[in-house]
């Protein structure tokens, strides 16, 4: 399991750690097949974000004009489960992982509102602004140097596109924005914690 933004210049300490640790199994002789999913749908659910969901209908990130398609950890889990059915088949693959369908904040402040019932609006955060209300919850320096990182990877387009990989490898279309947010959405109501 490696991550989109791997390569050997990533931004991210932890992308780049992804990428040579692809390397090493690469070099090992072991079997391997990689899995490099773009953002996770469940960043919905990080207290960071899922806080201004619940209190303030916001989705606030860094994300500029970035698009994805995010893709849920029940989809990985089913694509993972797959290869360990039949691991021969994938060996030696790299397979990057999308979502349902690729969007802009905008359109998924819209899907999120229209799921929960309520309007919830997309702000533009600086990342240094992001940087600061991350340290206020008190996260790790290392995954605020990630994921602050990797919003400037999503700015400049490196976790864009889609495909049918998911699809195609489970027989199941993964699961939307819409779906996980409904399937969620107790977690997404005031007055609730986690």
């Amino acid at each position: 399991m490696s991550q989109i933004s791997a390569s050997a210049d990533a931004r991210s300490h932890a992308s780049l750690a992804h990428w040579y640790g692809e390397r090493i199994f690469d070099w090992s002789g072991i079997p391997i097949t990689h899995l490099r999913p773009t953002f996770f749908m469940e960043w919905l659910s990080y207290g960071f974000q899922r806080s201004q969901i619940v209190n303030h209908d916001l989705l606030r990130v860094p994300a500029g004009n970035g698009r994805y398609a995010p893709i849920a950890a029940a989809d990985q889990g089913r694509v993972i489960a797959r290869i360990l059915l039949d691991p021969e088949s994938h060996v030696a693959k790299t397979y990057p992982l999308f979502g349902a369908e690729e969007l802009d904040h905008e359109q998924m402040a819209k899907i999120v509102g229209d799921a929960l019932g309520r309007p919830v609006r997309y702000e533009a955060e600086s990342v240094e602004s992001f940087e600061a209300r991350l340290k206020q919850f008190g996260l790790p320096a290392y995954f605020i140097q990630h994921i602050t990182s990797v919003y400037r990877g999503y700015q400049a387009g490196e976790f864009a596109g889609t495909n049918d990989l998911v699809e195609q490898i489970t027989g199941q279309k993964p699961i939307s924005v819409h779906d996980y947010v409904i399937a969620n959405r107790e977690a997404f109501q005031p007055g609730t914690q986690r």
